[in-house]
């Protein structure tokens, strides 16, 4: 029992070191260095995002990462890879923390954010930049469960604490709405994928 209480203290008192970390380092530059060179734990989510995606479109994937999105990823016209790191010669450097944002040569048909939006401080703007590049969005978001410690979403390097009627408003606010919610992952209830459509369409 006594051994229980220990453990559970000593995860406590490293979420709080964590998510001290977090709000004072920001990007964690060092965990998506490594991350380029590592197939994700996530890429089954990367895997619903691509069933969703149709052939014979320009795909922007902002976070590519490792770009196993690429590997999914289906007869398409185009796919312009975007991340902190260039794993390939064809990615666009960014970093929306801070205010480094690709350049993007043309409007593309559809974002494919997976796994970004959590990390990102100013949402306000990183949706501004989508919505001027893009057609189209796909974005996955661990939304924030009632009962959920902000200060353990902290300590996963997530600097945001959206719910899911938050993202919704988010996107409506950016001027999209949400056509398609998916669980992306039975075992990770907050991990969701959402179809982003402009409203005017």
């Amino acid at each position: 029992m006594k051994q229980r209480i220990l453990r559970r203290l000593d995860r406590h008192v490293f979420s709080k070191w964590r998510a001290l970390l977090t709000v004072i380092r920001g990007t964690n530059v060092r965990r998506w260095a490594k991350n380029i060179h590592e197939v994700p734990t996530w890429d089954s989510r990367n895997r619903v995002i691509a069933a969703l995606v149709p052939p014979g479109i320009t795909v922007m994937d902002i976070g590519a990462g490792a770009q196993t999105m690429r590997q999914h990823l289906k007869g398409i016209a185009l796919y312009t890879p975007c991340d902190l790191f260039p794993t390939t010669p064809d990615t666009l450097i960014c970093d929306f923390n801070r205010g480094i944002l690709p350049q993007v040569p043309k409007v593309h048909d559809l974002a494919i954010c997976s796994g970004i939006l959590e990390y990102v401080v100013d949402p306000d703007s990183f949706f501004k930049f989508v919505t001027a590049w893009n057609r189209g969005i796909i974005l996955s978001y661990n939304v924030r469960l009632a009962g959920d410690s902000k200060v353990d979403r902290l300590a996963k390097d997530w600097v945001n604490h959206f719910t899911l009627e938050e993202i919704r408003e988010i996107a409506g606010q950016h001027g999209w709405r949400v056509a398609k919610e998916i669980h992306s992952n039975p075992h990770i209830p907050q991990e969701m994928v959402f179809l982003l459509e402009p409203v005017s369409a």
